[in-house]
């Protein structure tokens, strides 16, 4: 799952180091578009700029993080319209993938109770093997 933050860098970096260049990476992230009755432009060229806008955000996000050219090459841009959640586990059931990895951006446990959290509604609906990587303790809980 990948909101392009600096929680999401840090939780592809720490699987990196963990796991080295895997054979296949896939960073998804949701677009989540108004629904219809709020829309002024045709929904399908709504999706299409977002999708355009995400990946260009997706392409800037790969460039800030420390890969090698070549993994770089490699890894799939995915932007799907939907709640995170539905999106990534829909994307992990469909391709059958071996491990799901999801930036926290520690929030407290009161603001997570208020607000609800991605990262918790992502792994209620993970279908498979999760790492959830906690943002960096020492630059608390801003998202850069």
């Amino acid at each position: 799952a990948n909101d392009h933050s600096a929680h999401s860098q840090r939780a592809l970096e720490t699987v990196l180091g963990l796991f080295g260049e895997p054979l296949q990476l896939s960073l998804v992230h949701a677009l989540e578009l108004p629904r219809a009755g709020l829309l002024t432009t045709p929904r399908d060229r709504l999706e299409e700029q977002a999708r355009r806008s995400a990946n260009a955000l997706g392409r800037e996000f790969l460039a800030a993080c420390q890969l090698s050219d070549d993994l770089r090459q490699r890894i799939e841009l995915i932007s799907d319209d939907g709640e995170p959640a539905r999106v990534v586990s829909r994307y992990v059931r469909d391709h059958d993938s071996d491990l799901m990895v999801v930036g926290a951006h520690g929030r407290s446990a009161l603001s997570t109770l208020l607000l609800g959290s991605n990262a918790q509604r992502l792994l209620g609906a993970a279908q498979t093997d999760t790492l959830l990587v906690r943002g960096d303790p020492r630059r608390g809980n801003k998202d850069e």
